[in-house]
């Protein structure tokens, strides 16, 4: 499983048709998206409320939402079909500006994240030879470059926001040496934060939540899990039940991961949270969205100050549909929110800053459309 990849992104040629009036429906308090656009199929539920948007780009990634604005990273370059622009859009009006566009050509702008505050972006190359990540002030858009990588001997994985703190893990290829580091973005300080015992793809990938940076390791022939207090420093470590427990996330004095006995076997993981007050450890299993349904596959998961979204696909089946369950993380436990989400064409989620879940999908069938759908859900 994989939470937000650094990879080469979408290298086919498209054209790209703006639509000037955004067509917007909204289900309260429905779902169950039996595929994109269909409303006969939603249920009334509790919980959440969807409404649909169809956004005027194909391929676009990490969008964010505040108020009527849609910030994300979208293609219009018809020559490569890469990531090349990121842009804010006005749901009422349908009109949008570019905010920032890259240097690079071919592309792979992504990975936006935005609070109050600040925006983070990475800018790349497509074969991922260059790197930089940036940051924009918001109260006065000043943008600056505070991390680069220019050697295909480095690597720099998901860069993580959260309010002053931006973190992210980097590896160099000639020391075989993989460090978390933790940049301030008031005082532009940053520090190395750790230097990890077994480097790999699956350790780096930190967050932060609830005042603390997590993240896991394997040490002495055990999986660990670290939880860092971002005001004292304090750094607390956890023993795992499994040898590499994977993509780490918090919430409520909780870690959520997908971990592994075996790293070399990815098919074989066991997805659940971890407990740090009891040091109980919980798997959990999406429901089966049918009876004739046999077997599910967690794909990803992303965790929002105290709601979480799994992402998975029943294997077999010979539609085109992922499904998406919802969870509230409290202190005594976690709890599934309404029923299942359908999304038809999913191709990625992610969590907003005011805690609204983003879903981008094909525009229904017809995977040729210059549009796309994105689905806004909100909580109750």
């Amino acid at each position: 499983m994989k939470k937000n990849l650094i990879t080469p992104i979408l290298m086919l040629a498209m054209s790209i048709i703006l639509v000037s009036v955004l067509l917007i429906k909204t289900y309260p308090g429905k779902t169950g998206l039996k595929t994109a656009g269909s409303d006969d199929s939603h249920k009334e539920v509790t919980g959440y409320q969807v409404k649909k948007i169809t956004f005027p780009f194909r391929h676009f990634i990490t969008p964010q939402l505040e108020g009527d604005k849609i910030y994300a990273c979208i293609s219009d370059d018809k020559k490569h079909g890469s990531l090349n622009k990121l842009i804010e859009y006005d749901i009422k009006t349908g009109d949008y500006k570019v905010l920032f566009e890259t240097e690079f050509s071919p592309s792979a702008l992504q990975n936006l994240m935005m609070n109050e505050k600040w925006m983070i972006w990475l800018d790349a190359t497509m074969d991922l030879g260059q790197i930089k990540v940036y940051r924009k002030r918001r109260q006065d858009n000043d943008i600056k470059v505070i991390y680069q990588m220019n050697s295909n001997f480095e690597n720099l994985d998901t860069p993580y926001l959260y309010k002053d703190y931006v973190c992210w893990a980097t590896y160099d290829g000639e020391k075989k040496v993989a460090r978390l580091k933790l940049y301030n973005l008031e005082t532009d300080a940053m520090e190395d934060i750790y230097e990890f015992k077994f480097p790999s793809y699956y350790n780096a990938y930190p967050e932060m939540n609830d005042g603390k940076l997590v993240f896991t390791d394997h040490v002495d022939d055990k999986g660990i899990y670290l939880v860092l207090d971002l005001e004292s420093r304090k750094l607390d470590t956890y023993e795992s039940k499994f040898n590499y427990p994977a993509f780490a996330s918090f919430s409520r004095n909780k870690i959520f991961s997908d971990n592994m006995d075996n790293y070399r076997i990815w098919g074989n993981t066991n997805f659940g949270v971890y407990d740090i007050n009891t040091g109980e450890y919980t798997q959990i299993k999406p429901q089966l969205p049918d009876s004739k349904a046999k077997y599910l596959e967690i794909f990803t998961f992303r965790v929002k100050d105290n709601v979480m979204a799994i992402d998975f696909y029943v294997r077999g089946n010979e539609d085109r549909a992922k499904y998406i369950e919802l969870y509230r993380v409290s202190d005594d436990g976690i709890k599934k929110i309404g029923d299942t989400l359908r999304i038809e064409g999913l191709r990625h989620f992610d969590f907003s800053p005011g805690g609204e879940l983003l879903i981008g999908a094909e525009s229904g069938a017809d995977s040729g459309k210059d549009t796309s759908e994105l689905y806004i859900v909100s909580f109750d």
